[in-house]
């Protein structure tokens, strides 16, 4: 299984996406598999680390050759972390950063400079705001601020406000 990135570690579950189109959670006491969610496309890659919070996992994949059979270039997922049962997923039209979780709301950018804001609970947008036109932001969430590549070469920051309707 190759590894990508980075992983969470929970209490005694290690989380962690592969190469391989696979996402794993595994007993760190006993090194036993707990549970694993697998893509359709052989071609997709986890972003790492994953979050983890209030017994929800959240990661996101890349699939830099979509075809028919995958469901796009890139996603977020929920997945329960106990069981491994998917509870939402969220499909954009181009690659997904890393998420992360903060303001009470999951984040994360892509490659042609949009930043994606979900409802945690149901995966249902909350909006999206442009940080940089055809590049990727690569950006940072802490608090209410976003810190991100405006794609001029400088260090862009800017307050992010949730207004939910």
């Amino acid at each position: 299984m190759p590894i990508c990135g980075g992983r969470a570690v929970v209490d005694s579950t290690v989380y962690l996406g592969s190469g391989n189109a696979a996402f794993y959670a595994a007993d760190t006491t006993r090194g036993e598999l707990r549970w694993r969610y697998r893509t359709k496309s052989d071609g997709e890659e986890w972003t790492n680390p994953p979050v983890v919070a209030d017994g929800v996992v959240y990661a996101s994949v890349n699939n830099p050759r979509p075809s028919a059979a995958a469901d796009g270039p890139g996603r977020a997922y929920a997945f329960d972390a106990d069981s491994g049962e998917r509870l939402w997923t969220y499909g954009t039209t181009y690659s997904a950063s890393p998420v992360t979780l903060t303001g009470g709301a999951i984040h994360f950018s892509d490659i042609f400079g949009s930043l994606h804001t979900l409802d945690p609970r149901t995966g249902k947008s909350w909006g999206d705001a442009r940080l940089a036109d055809d590049t990727d932001p690569n950006r940072t969430v802490s608090g209410d601020r976003a810190y991100f590549n405006g794609g001029d070469g400088r260090l862009h920051a800017g307050r992010i406000s949730l207004t939910r309707g």
